[in-house]
């Protein structure tokens, strides 16, 4: 079906699983030549929208969170994500887990592959982890080359003030961006540029942290992990995690900006 994204669409009146959109991941990489198989790793949502009603009628609301794999063949366009789950305070579930059967199947079709649904009422924000942190003010010194030295050295930066460009309204997303990598130490001046430069720059959360993760390959780097945390828009935020290696991680949880 087309994506609801940018168009006046009416609130659904019953529950309709058939609002689901899928956008294949390949249009994008595509178009931003982007290798899928240089990563792994999985997007994860966190809908904060959600109300049902159990078969005595009383409405329960909670927290969504779910993760869709990197390597599922179809990501679900947001704002389709927030119809259907508005359109199950329309339908009668007789326990949290017919509700969470209920979901994960439907978000599983629209993706193509297994998306892992939970229930969380309260969830916990996570402190940042201890990161370079490069912002807008290392703007002012000189760019210089990405790779400032050839020694080998794990390295972790921090963003706090990422924006790009949603593809389909033109409206900004904001993040915290998180870069760990192993090769050549970077110029953080340089990294900072890089990613200021997607503040104008039109592409998916999850398009964007792919471009960021084979750019940094393209420079060098032997391993990368890169997650954005991204702020909320419609009550759902996603925050996308790709990784070189499995056992190379970031560990970021949901922060207190969220």
């Amino acid at each position: 079906m087309a994506i609801p994204l940018g168009k006046e669409v009416a609130q659904p009146t019953r529950y309709d699983p058939s609002v689901l959109a899928a956008v294949p991941r390949s249009q994008g990489r595509k178009l931003a030549h982007i290798r899928a198989e240089a990563f792994g790793g999985w997007d994860d949502w966190t809908a904060y929208e959600l109300c049902w009603p159990d078969l005595q009628g009383k409405r329960h609301t909670a927290v969504l969170a779910f993760r869709v794999p990197a390597n599922s063949p179809n990501l679900v366009e947001s704002k389709s994500i927030k119809l259907y789950l508005n359109s199950c305070f329309f339908s009668p579930f007789k326990s949290e887990n017919e509700l969470l059967q209920e979901v994960g199947k439907q978000l599983s079709n629209c993706a193509g592959a297994p998306v892992n649904v939970r229930l969380d009422a309260s969830p916990a924000v996570f402190p940042e982890p201890g990161a370079d942190w490069i912002d807008l003010d290392q703007l002012e010194a000189s760019q210089g080359e990405l790779v400032a030295a050839a020694e080998t050295s794990d390295q972790f930066y921090l963003t706090r003030a990422f924006r790009s460009l949603c593809p389909v309204t033109g409206q900004p997303d904001w993040a915290s961006v998180f870069v760990r990598c192993e090769g050549p130490r970077l110029n953080p001046n340089s990294l900072c540029h890089y990613l200021y430069r997607f503040s104008e720059h039109s592409g998916f959360h999850e398009q964007c942290v792919e471009q960021i993760l084979q750019y940094l390959l393209e420079h060098g780097q032997d391993r990368v992990a890169v997650c954005g945390r991204f702020l909320r828009r419609g009550g759902i935020d996603i925050n996308p995690f790709r990784t070189t290696d499995v056992d190379f991680s970031i560990g970021v949880g949901r922060l207190p900006r969220q």
